[in-house]
């Protein structure tokens, strides 16, 4: 009987940590899942002008800062001024007390100073669970609240998660016109490809730039494409906007040109 009930209880505890890697494996952590900062544009609109855009995307939970709070770091800008080497979501309880958007890990200075900070929650009447409680509050950068800029937790908003086939009608970009299907061979979301003959064009969001794209080759290195070889590109100070998964989403190109766009078939969930 002893034997039995140590079995039991052995299989019990290997099913309970079972439980518990899923969970991880699924959120990257059981209690912090990964936050994804969204909707900062470039206000100024124009390319060569200090642009935050690329503080956009999914940050990676680390671990607690100051044995209270949980900290972020998103090492994917790749490109940017003044953002080159990745962004960190952290608070400094003795400093205001509110979520920052800075450029160095806060574990490498004094609890009592902030250096680095780009942004900021503009309220402390907002939860600090989590930096979403700050939504609404944003101020990127931290002169200026901009209620579109939200943080969303496990990932970032995506046309592919709930569309795989898109339909793209314009008259003046004849190349972009056409069926572009859900390409998985990028390490991102919302990447669309028509291939015909041996000739592929491509549809995607460069969430650095904050800019839909259609062109020949994808590039997620640069935040802000250049190049003859780009059909058209949209303007990076226009926020994001969610496809219409029954009807016709317009988007607008630097040229004016609208682009027209349906859903042909949805994404398996």
């Amino acid at each position: 009987f002893f034997v039995e009930k140590s079995v039991s209880m052995m299989l019990s505890f290997v099913i309970f940590v079972s439980i518990i890697n899923v969970c991880l494996s699924q959120t990257g952590s059981f209690a912090y899942p990964g936050i994804c900062l969204w909707n900062i544009v470039n206000k100024d609109g124009t390319a060569g002008q200090t642009s935050y855009t690329s503080a956009n995307g999914l940050y990676e939970y680390l671990g607690e800062y100051n044995n209270n709070y949980g900290y972020y770091l998103n090492n994917d800008t790749s490109c940017g001024d003044p953002l080159p080497d990745g962004n960190y979501l952290y608070v400094k309880p003795n400093i205001g007390g509110v979520w920052r958007l800075g450029l160095i890990n806060p574990n490498a200075n004094d609890p009592q100073v902030v250096e680095g900070s780009i942004g900021q929650c503009n309220s402390n009447e907002t939860t600090t669970d989590s930096p979403s409680g700050c939504n609404g509050y944003w101020a990127i950068p931290s002169t200026t609240v901009d209620s579109k800029i939200e943080a969303v937790s496990f990932a970032c908003p995506s046309w592919t998660a709930t569309c795989s086939v898109l339909s793209i009608d314009t008259s003046q970009f004849s190349g972009c016109s056409g069926t572009f299907t859900k390409d998985t061979n990028f390490d991102y979301d919302n990447v669309y490809s028509k291939t015909t003959g041996s000739s592929t064009v491509y549809f995607y969001f460069n969430h650095k730039a904050w800019e839909w794209l259609c062109a020949p080759t994808v590039d997620f290195a640069n935040c802000k494409a250049t190049g003859s070889d780009i059909i058209f590109k949209t303007d990076s100070s226009v926020y994001w906007q969610d496809l219409d998964l029954t009807g016709t989403t317009a988007i607008v190109t630097t040229t004016g040109a609208t682009v027209s766009i349906t859903c042909e078939a949805t994404a398996s969930p």
